[in-house]
């Protein structure tokens, strides 16, 4: 026996949405692979890549008309202000461990869509160039364990969305002013490098701040700022600081035991007031689990009781037609 077409209807309709719904969404999704990757882009990621030092890989330097998702070049959707199409910006470059020996290109500063710049683990050589600060998008900048040198730009501080910023194991020298702005980092290290002066007390108000290392600098001169606000603030992980300074001579010596002193001195008293902060947060995620049991015991049988109904409901009108 047919079923009537309204009902059928009724029952389709849904169906057919989602299945509409999946596929405008895939094409969506595939059509980014048909994308071109912005020509400045293509250019700008053709020098930088020549300079590096990257060769012998799948990139644009190759010839490779798209290099997006190869070689550590991973691209994003944009629209283009020239055009008004979407096209394929470089958002992230990541050339970790792969034993490069040339240098940061100028070229760097082009790239006014770039997120992330990692060059970890290489031997790169020369400082950082000033254009890099036109990349004002910048949120992870890790160049550790090369053999960068020279001062970091003073205009570092003006890339206020960085979170990941490690410099360490290089020749970098000069002051550590540049950190004064960057309110949003959350893991900070400029160990083993030659940084001169005072650490800024300005490092006390990055509040979002869960790990910085200023060890192995031989030249910082005065007391580590008391970070006790950062640990107390960042509660719910686990903050790791490592402050202790390499010793030039006795007298240096002397003062870091002092500070390393006060420093654990003040620890104990935040670590009792976390370890009771952690017995509440585990009292409280108890009683929202048991809370969250039975909420979702009474709705499971209640929508056990909605459903039951309405399939008995559909069976009756499917009888009731059999009848007619």
């Amino acid at each position: 026996m047919a079923v009537p077409t309204g009902n059928a209807d009724r029952f389709l309709r849904p169906l057919f949405l989602a299945v509409l719904s999946l596929l405008i969404l895939s094409s969506l999704v595939s059509s980014t692979e048909w994308l071109e990757i912005d020509s400045s882009d293509l250019k700008a990621l053709q020098i930088i890549e020549t300079e590096l030092g990257v060769n012998g890989q799948l990139s644009s330097s190759t010839g490779i008309v798209n290099p997006c998702g190869r070689g550590g070049v991973f691209c994003e959707r944009r629209l283009s202000s020239a055009t008004g199409d979407y096209v394929l910006r470089v958002t992230r470059l990541v050339y970790r461990s792969r034993s490069l020996t040339g240098t940061i290109s100028p070229a760097v500063g082009k790239l006014s869509e770039l997120k992330e710049l990692t060059l970890s683990n290489n031997q790169l050589v020369n400082g950082l160039p000033v254009d890099v600060l036109n990349c004002k998008k910048l949120e992870v900048f890790d160049v550790r364990n090369n053999r960068f040198s020279g001062q970091i730009p003073g205009n570092f501080s003006g890339l206020i969305r960085l979170r990941i910023l490690d410099l360490s194991s290089n020749k970098f020298s000069g002051n550590l002013n540049f950190l004064k702005n960057l309110r949003n980092l959350e893991s900070l290290s400029v160990a083993n490098n030659l940084f001169s002066g005072k650490i800024p007390e300005a490092v006390v108000s990055l509040h979002n701040l869960r790990f910085f290392d200023f060890s192995e600098n031989r030249f910082l001169e005065g007391p580590v700022p008391v970070m006790s606000k950062i640990k107390l603030q960042s509660s719910p992980h686990q903050t790791r600081h490592i402050l202790a300074e390499t010793p030039s001579s006795n007298s240096t010596k002397k003062s870091n035991n002092t500070t390393t002193s006060k420093a654990t001195g003040d620890t104990p008293k935040p670590e009792k007031k976390q370890t009771k902060k952690k017995k509440k947060n585990k009292k409280k995620k108890v009683a929202a689990w048991i809370l969250g049991f039975f909420v979702g015991a009474i709705a499971g049988l209640i929508s056990g009781v909605v459903f039951s109904v309405m399939f008995k409901m559909i069976l009756r009108a499917i009888e009731d037609q059999k009848t007619i």
